[in-house]
């Protein structure tokens, strides 16, 4: 489960291999990471309170889908999680 401020690392698309943090988590499946899938959106040019605002584009972070994310761990963490990962195997072949 990803929550903001959760170092990340992109495994696929065009920002593939960077790394950086969550800003926000979309319904647990869309994720919006700070600074990256960076797109441009036209507003539209608007009349509020009798002024006159042109239309004009922002910048802003679109969100990432989660199965092109991972958690970015450290070294210690990565080893420990294979090494459980390899308990959890022998200890079912072992049941059987």
């Amino acid at each position: 489960m990803l929550k903001r401020k959760d170092n990340i690392r992109i495994i696929s698309g065009k920002e593939k291999g960077n790394t950086g943090f969550v800003k926000d988590v979309i319904k647990n499946c869309k994720i919006i990471v700070k600074g990256f899938h960076i797109v441009k959106r036209n507003i539209k040019k608007s009349n509020f309170n009798g002024k006159s605002q042109p239309g004009h584009q922002i910048y802003c972070e679109a969100p990432i889908h989660h199965s092109n994310l991972a958690i970015n761990k450290s070294e210690s963490q990565k080893s420990e999680s294979k090494y459980n990962l390899y308990l959890k195997i022998k200890y079912k072949l072992r049941i059987k």
